[in-house]
């Protein structure tokens, strides 16, 4: 998968980044700031689902939780994407 920067009108890129693969299933966020509070930097990896009722949401890719590196992040989207073929 490759991911590329997405820019995002209103926020900081110092406390929050996010990255979108090709097809836009699958993002990962970078964030240092939760709330106003300075938190350790991490990273998520996440999945667009499609709810029963027809509306979409971000859930977790893998484990429920950060990860520490980008590379880790983006290898638990790509284990998703191989489960769920």
């Amino acid at each position: 998968m490759i991911f590329k920067l997405k820019s995002i009108k209103g926020r900081s890129r110092k406390s929050y980044k996010e990255w979108l693969d090709e097809t836009k299933r699958y993002r990962i966020t970078w964030i240092t700031e939760v709330g106003g509070v300075r938190v350790p930097p991490h990273f998520y990896a996440c999945v667009r689902i499609r709810l029963p009722n027809g509306r979409e949401m971000w859930d977790f890719a893998g484990r429920r939780g950060p990860y520490r590196t980008f590379k880790l992040a983006s290898k638990a989207c790509e284990t998703h994407a191989k489960e769920n073929k």
